[in-house]
């Protein structure tokens, strides 16, 4: 168990991926001052009730993801812009301060490792299927990722016995509901999170093939004259 600063938002964060932030409100112009005179280190968790900006403090999801500050570029009246990276899932045990920013009891959660030859397939089967669906991405100008650099990451995944870097990958990369992402995020077991993804991007690359080969279909079918 450990005490950390919690910043409510509008995204889902995953482990080992990059988050990049402009710090504005006051309430956080605080916490981020803290945090860079510490150990660099936030949470960042899913809105439950509330807004991002201007308004009472949010109810956060209770699992979210620690991360990391790792550039800082400051600028006038004490805003900034900052990346950080996702370190590693926690549950919140209990909020200990609401003022001027949530701190929270934390303890980490990290998926369940259970590897089988299942597992090992599902891991080949997700990396052709996030292959598939990146080209659609690209296609439709949609991802803002730099194709060919992540086409060679790829390439260097399918070496790697851990699935859990392509499991992060896959889950930042895919552009659906923030609910979805946080169902993915809560996931107990490696196995269960791997079923999950495959099955969600069947999904997302059958929808994006049907828009993309027959979009006269889809327009029709959402404008209806009578």
């Amino acid at each position: 168990m450990y005490t950390l600063p919690v910043f409510p938002l509008q995204t889902v964060l995953f482990p080992k991926t990059p988050i990049h932030l402009h710090i504005f409100e006051e309430r956080y112009k605080k916490m981020m001052r803290q945090v860079l005179e510490t150990d660099l280190l936030f949470g960042v968790c899913l809105i439950h009730q509330g807004v991002e900006a201007y308004g009472p403090m949010p109810v956060p999801y209770p699992v979210g993801c620690s991360a990391r500050i790792i550039d800082v570029q400051p600028l006038s009246e004490g805003r900034m812009n900052l990346t950080a990276i996702g370190e590693e899932r926690f549950r919140i045990r209990s909020l200990v301060q609401h003022s001027p920013y949530l701190v929270a009891e934390v303890e980490a959660h990290p998926f369940r490792q259970i590897r089988t030859l299942e597992t090992l397939r599902m891991k080949n089967a997700l990396l052709e299927y996030l292959s598939e669906y990146v080209q659609l991405l690209d296609t439709y100008k949609a991802a803002g990722v730099e194709l060919q650099t992540l086409n060679l990451f790829l390439e260097e995944l399918k070496n790697y016995e851990d699935p859990t870097n392509i499991i992060f990958l896959t889950a930042s990369l895919l552009q659906i509901p923030l609910i979805e992402k946080q169902h993915l995020l809560e996931r107990e077991t490696v196995p269960e999170i791997l079923e999950r993804l495959i099955l969600t991007l069947r999904r997302e690359i059958l929808l994006h093939k049907r828009i993309f080969w027959h979009p006269e279909k889809i327009v029709n079918r959402i404008f209806r004259l009578n």
